[in-house]
């Protein structure tokens, strides 16, 4: 520095100085937003994946045990009876399907149907039913929603209980 002030060469280091470190600060944050909106979309694949999972537990928990009020779609679903009404789920094109109302068991038609969309990006939908003489004894469902671990639940019909 001279008696006048700051050199030109002073000053251009100064300069560079402080443009690395704006540099710096401006990836820092960059790299905490990217963090951030990954945390945020995980967080929100785990609370659809709850949500549909303790929704399709709930539905086992009220199915009927009888047999020939079940109806499987291989890979793809299930039909169920309810004590007032029919609740069907499908997975189709990554998408998990839940259907209410009025289902012709030996026709394996719906007579009346009301759809909604559970939840999207499903990876894993597997629903099996373990058969007793004449009675589902149990349902073992796996579910996994993203890049989820999968979930599981056996829902025993008879009493009722979740493990």
């Amino acid at each position: 520095m001279n008696k006048y002030g700051f050199s030109l060469i002073e000053t251009m280091i100064y300069c560079c100085i402080s443009g690395l470190l704006g540099v710096l600060v401006c990836q820092f944050f960059v790299n905490s937003y990217a963090n951030f909106q990954h945390t945020q979309h995980t967080g929100q694949q785990l609370m659809a994946l709850y949500a549909t999972h303790d929704l399709l537990v709930r539905d086992l928990e009220m199915a009927s045990a009888s047999l020939r009020d079940w109806y499987m779609q291989e890979g793809s679903g299930f039909v169920c009876l309810l004590s007032d009404e029919s609740v069907g789920w499908e997975y189709k094109n990554g998408k998990l399907y839940r259907a209410t109302g009025t289902y012709d068991f030996a026709q394996k038609i719906w007579h009346k149907k009301s759809q909604a969309l559970i939840a999207q990006d499903v990876a894993i939908f597997d629903c099996q039913i373990k058969n007793g003489d004449r009675s589902a004894q149990a349902v073992v469902i796996n579910l996994s929603i993203g890049q989820s671990e999968p979930i599981a639940a056996i829902v025993n019909l008879f009493n009722r209980r979740v493990m």
